[in-house]
């Protein structure tokens, strides 16, 4: 009985602690998000001022959008298109960046799939 309860209620510490997570991350701006994207990235690319600029733009229109999708279209299909958006992300971005910046960019995406 005692384990029952114990599972129990580790089951609602982890219900809770998730719902949290979501309403932090929901709470970030979108221009907070990209600003974070730009400088995660920044950092392993060394951006120049316009760079920084055009991806944070690119970004932004990205969360935007996903953020319109996740409340319009239904979950089964919301990943796929999600995931179709962030590869026109990921193009528009490599058109901005120089041979070296590509490779380095691509690694990085590798490492970090979390974008």
């Amino acid at each position: 009985m005692k384990r029952i309860l114990g599972i129990l209620c580790l089951c609602a510490s982890l219900s809770l602690t998730a719902q949290s997570q979501l309403r932090q991350k929901e709470s970030i701006s979108i221009e907070q998000r990209a600003d974070a994207y730009v400088a995660r990235y920044d950092a392993q690319l060394n951006f120049t001022d316009d760079q920084k600029s055009k991806v944070k733009e690119i970004i932004k229109n990205l969360f935007a959008e996903i953020k319109t999708m996740s409340s319009t279209i239904e979950s089964s299909e919301l990943r796929s298109k999600i995931r179709e958006r962030r590869a026109i992300a990921d193009k528009e971005i490599n058109a901005l960046l120089t041979e070296e910046q590509r490779k380095n960019f691509e690694t990085a995406k590798k490492k970090s799939r979390n974008f």
